[in-house]
């Protein structure tokens, strides 16, 4: 009996000893959630999780690779990753790898890139995967969730049609998808999941997870064959789910010119694109056809994005000074340029940037707002899926805001010499002084 209560005493103590071990290192990571509260809004992110940085990148690895979970336990799918609320007017419209530093792009000059660069996808130069046959059922292939409206769709489609591009593996979309984004472009050509020949036994991935898979398969299989620039064997030997909203904005910008000629507005909604532009551009005396002046295109995302960039971000809503700074960077580089806005809030674009130069359209569908920036020579840029999406798929330079705020990490990787960085308010500068457009 003596012997059965020291037992269960130290049962007792050592649990206490375990919860106050848990409250010990939770601590750090909760205390700097208090001390951003308290602090004014230019170092509310730089102090985050500052008195414990290791764990906190621990974590955050850890986090990155599990497919998340419900309060049941059950793998969440379309809804898993909060999908950014893509369509305004709806406009509404990384384990850390072994990889030599000669496959990591370098870090460019001037900007606030990443603070890891290994949260950047690389890529191999030179590489060729030879494509696994499309028809052969047997092979594992990569499934791509459908979450999200028009932006976050193209977004996915293109993330995974990459996929297929570089790493040769048999990928599918959901007929959701097929049937949204038929709607809308032309040549949606990826099979989809649906129509057989795909099994549903899949592992739940994040995309970037699955790149980086794909990625060490392909670095792996090089080593093994005699022609390092040909792959012969095939990467997977399962199948997967990509159950988030894939965007990233580096490889999509890498990969421009091939998306935009794979992801085309068919031609009904391009004729209602240059209506709306021709209309636009009347008082000039011009049309998008007939007209000695280049067209800027400007997304300016505000009504239901202002609360989500506040939850996710910790990012205020942006203001007229991030887009006359925009407006003057391509005023000294173009000559009589015509900036043409659309927005979800029309009246606030009224008020705050309309000027003899800013003509703020009226807006139309999602699609047909989204054709009509990238109809744009060059863009300005919001936060969100929508905005950037519009502006990959049109040609010329695109701006992008950027301030103190280290939450907000989606562009860091991008490192394309078409895509500049716009202070976002008085105290954060960026010197684009030697940016010129070619």
């Amino acid at each position: 009996m003596k012997a059965f209560r020291l037992s269960r005493l130290s049962t007792i103590l050592s649990g206490s000893v375990f919860i106050l071990i848990m409250l010990y290192v939770s601590y750090p990571i909760s205390r700097p959630q208090l001390l951003q509260q308290e602090s004014d809004n230019t170092k509310k992110d730089d102090q985050l999780h500052e008195d414990n940085p290791k764990l906190k990148n621990i974590l955050d690895t850890i986090k990155r690779y599990l497919p998340e979970q419900s309060s049941s336990g059950k793998i969440l799918h379309d809804n898993s990753s909060e999908a950014d609320p893509d369509d305004v007017h709806d406009l509404r419209p990384d384990d850390i790898f072994d990889l030599s530093p000669a496959d990591w792009r370098p870090t460019p000059p001037m900007i606030p890139v990443a603070t890891n660069t290994e949260e950047c996808l690389p890529q191999m130069k030179d590489l060729r995967v030879q494509p696994v046959n499309e028809q052969d059922c047997d092979q594992p292939y990569v499934l791509m969730n459908h979450g999200g409206r028009l932006g976050n769709k193209l977004c996915q489609y293109a993330s995974v049609y990459l996929l297929r591009h570089l790493y040769g593996v048999r990928v599918a979309i959901r007929k959701s998808m097929q049937n949204n984004l038929q709607g809308v472009m032309k040549d949606i050509s990826l099979p989809t999941h649906e129509a057989g020949c795909f099994p549903s036994n899949t592992t739940n991935l994040r995309y970037d997870a699955m790149y980086m898979k794909l990625y060490t398969a392909a670095k792996e299989a090089r080593l093994g064959t005699t022609n390092k620039n040909l792959i012969t064997t095939p990467l997977l030997n399962q199948s997967y789910y990509v159950f988030n909203n894939p965007g990233p904005r580096a490889l999509l910008m890498d990969h421009r010119d091939l998306l935009r000629s794979i992801l085309r507005f068919k031609d009904e909604i391009i004729s209602k694109a240059i209506g709306n532009i021709d209309k636009a551009i009347k008082p000039y005396n011009a049309t998008y056809y007939r007209r000695d002046f280049p067209i800027v295109t400007v997304h300016v995302r505000r009504s239901d994005y202002t609360g989500y960039i506040r939850r996710k971000y910790n990012l205020t809503q942006l203001d007229e000074v991030y887009f006359k700074r925009a407006f003057d960077f391509y005023k000294e580089r173009l000559k009589g340029p015509v900036f043409l806005v659309l927005s979800d809030d029309l009246a606030w674009c009224r008020k705050n940037l309309a000027t003899k130069d800013v003509v703020v359209m009226d807006g139309a569908t999602a699609a047909v707002d989204m054709a009509t920036v990238s109809l744009g020579d060059h863009h300005v840029t919001s936060y969100g899926t929508y905005s950037f999406t519009a502006a990959l798929l049109g040609p010329g330079h695109i701006t992008h805001p950027i301030d103190h705020n280290r939450r907000y990490k989606v562009v860091d990787c991008v490192q394309s010499s078409y895509f500049h960085f716009i202070s976002r308010d008085k105290t954060y500068e960026i010197d684009n002084s030697r940016v010129k457009l070619v």
